[in-house]
């Protein structure tokens, strides 16, 4: 029975050290595309002159990935695999957005949850 407490304890404090470390921000994006697994996402800022890349994640081989940003207004955003593969959302200060379809078409396939702006903009 002792053997099996360490066990456990040992596969706990194992599975917490090698987590990756939880993104911060007031605005997420927990995002599950199919069709993908290694290739890296952006959320690109595109309420300036220049487009700024403010956060990126590496699609796991589940498909999913998450991206977060501090922003202090209502902006217009791109998550983008490539420059021809994006989908555009208006994300809100506080949004907590659910972004899910298919990574080889992005653009029309993604489907959000979360963010009331983006649904009428769609």
């Amino acid at each position: 029975m002792r053997k099996l407490f360490y066990f456990i304890t040992a596969a706990a404090i194992f599975s917490a050290c090698s987590s990756a470390p939880e993104k911060k921000g007031n605005i997420k994006i927990n995002g599950k595309l199919e069709s993908s697994a290694g290739e890296t996402v952006l959320l690109v800022d595109l309420n300036t002159q220049q487009q700024n890349i403010i956060d990126s994640a590496v699609i796991d081989e589940n498909g999913e990935f998450v991206l977060a940003a501090n922003t202090t207004e209502i902006g217009v955003y791109n998550v983008k695999i490539s420059n021809s593969n994006f989908c555009m959302m208006i994300i809100d200060t506080s949004d907590q957005i659910t972004l899910t379809g298919n990574a080889k078409d992005l653009g029309n396939t993604y489907k959000v949850k979360g963010s009331a702006s983006t649904d009428l903009f769609m």
